[in-house]
């Protein structure tokens, strides 16, 4: 518990389980966007710190290093 001034400020962990999100919250493929080859990206001069700046998976910025 934490006083801050006349207010009181209570902090408490609450615990939750990753595995239940994928049941509540189901994420689905979107096929509004288009989707591009390493090769494409590359041509297009585009850098993962673009993909990066692009909220782009870590996992596939990691890749196109790679591929670069």
């Amino acid at each position: 518990m934490t006083s801050v001034g006349e207010a009181t400020i209570i902090r408490q962990i609450i615990s939750y389980c990753m595995s239940e999100l994928p049941s509540i919250f189901p994420i689905g493929t979107n096929n509004q966007f288009p989707k591009f080859t390493f090769a494409e990206l590359s041509k297009l001069n585009i850098t993962s710190q673009q993909l990066y700046r692009w909220s782009a998976p870590i996992d596939i910025i990691e890749d196109y290093q790679y591929y670069l």
